[in-house]
């Protein structure tokens, strides 16, 4: 039994007791150490594994519930009006687009004041 102390009140919760026999030296020390460094008993550290890689019926619940979902999701019609262009034809629509500056320092770097735009630093407006 623990007792949690809830407005002055002791509530007994039923709560198991689990007993390890013939734990490996080399684990045991590992958990030991873990342990110190989060500032915890050997106790709460293996409890805290346990929660972390033991899966429970209410666990298993919830994903059962997320993979639902997801599956109804893929269903759906999607939002937008695909499909989309491929990457290809975005970097060539880029390409066309692009005014080449001839006094830039960079290949390929566009004139801010071509496009309408104030010039950012390191750009060289043409005349």
């Amino acid at each position: 039994m623990a007792c949690f102390y809830t407005l002055g009140e002791c509530e007994n919760i039923p709560m198991a007791t689990l007993y390890v026999e013939n734990v490996p030296d080399e684990i045991y020390k590992a958990l030991r150490q873990q342990a110190r460094k989060k500032r915890k008993s050997i106790a709460a550290e293996v409890i805290e594994l346990l929660e972390q890689n033991v899966i429970t019926t209410d666990e298993i619940r919830q994903r059962q519930e997320f993979a639902r979902k997801m599956r109804e999701l893929s269903r759906r019609e999607p939002l937008s009006a695909g499909p989309f262009p491929s990457t290809e034809e975005m970097v060539r629509e880029d390409r066309e687009r692009e005014i080449i500056c001839f006094g830039c320092k960079r290949r390929g770097q566009v004139d801010a004041t071509r496009q309408g735009r104030t010039p950012s630093r390191g750009s060289v407006p043409v005349a």
